[in-house]
C-alpha cells in the first residue's frame, strides 16, 4: 500500500496538534510506498517546516537528492521513510511485509507474532485486507 494525500493530511493534523510522542517506536503492518500523488517538492518543503533542527533537515534533504538520483529499485519505499521521519520523527521503525524491501521482516502476519518488544504507533495502510485471518492480524 501507499502513503496518499490523505495520509498526509492526517500525519500533518498529527504533528502541527502535537499528538505525535517524541521520538516514538513505530510498526509498520506492511511496509509503505510513497505514492506520488504528493511531489517531492511538497516533501521537500515539508522538511523545511517541520524538521527543527538544522542538521538533520540537511541530512533529509541529502537523503532525498540520493535517492531521486540513485538506481534503487526501492525509491518509493525510501520516500516513505523520510515522509514518516518528518512527521513522527521515529526513534526506530519496524516493518513486517512479506513484499517490502529487505529490511522488512518477512513475517506472515496470518499465524501469531511475538516480537519482544512494543510500540507507540502501528501503522497499517491496508495490510489487512491481504491477511486471510483478519482476526489474528489484528490480534497482532
Amino acid at each position: 500500500m501507499a502513503i496518499t494525500t490523505a495520509d498526509y493530511i492526517v500525519f500533518r493534523k498529527l504533528k502541527e496538534s502535537g499528538l505525535i510522542a517524541p521520538r516514538p517506536s513505530v510498526l509498520e503492518l506492511g511496509e509503505l510506498e510513497w505514492y506520488r500523488d504528493i511531489s517531492t517538492e511538497k516533501l521537500s518543503d515539508s522538511i523545511e517546516s517541520y524538521v527543527s533542527d538544522a542538521s538533520a533537515r540537511e541530512e533529509l534533504h541529502q537523503r532525498m537528492v540520493d535517492i531521486m538520483c540513485g538506481e534503487s529499485k526501492y525509491k518509493s519505499w525510501d520516500l516513505a521513510k523520510i515522509f514518516y521521519k518528518v512527521f513522527l520523527d521515529y526513534g526506530k521503525l519496524t516493518a513486517i511485509d512479506l513484499h517490502g524491501t529487505p529490511a522488512a521482516r518477512k513475517i506472515d502476519l496470518n499465524y501469531p507474532v511475538a516480537l519482544g518488544e512494543q510500540f507507540e504507533i502501528v501503522l497499517n495502510g491496508g495490510t489487512a485486507e491481504h491477511v486471510f485471518n483478519v482476526f489474528q492480524f489484528f490480534r497482532c
